[in-house]
């Protein structure tokens, strides 16, 4: 069964990240640096999990007049 949960800004972040280092830094290849930046502290973000934890993780922002959607990553 998958469930999900919303967090907002920063609150805890450790299952979200989890997913974009595996998926963005380790599969992909970018750096963990420009992988974070300044939009986390804004942004509302998803978590979604099975049985064994995390599976996917995005996040969606308000920003110059629209809002943005990225940072999707599924396992």
């Amino acid at each position: 069964m998958i469930t999900g949960k919303i967090v907002s800004g920063m609150d805890d972040l450790t299952d979200a990240l989890f997913v974009r280092d595996e998926v963005f830094v380790k599969e992909q290849g970018f750096s963990a640096e420009s992988e974070r930046d300044a939009h986390d502290e804004l942004a509302m973000h998803v978590v979604l999990y099975d049985e064994q934890g995390p599976v996917g993780t995005g996040r969606a922002f308000y920003d110059d007049g629209r809002w943005r959607i990225g940072r999707l990553a599924v396992l």
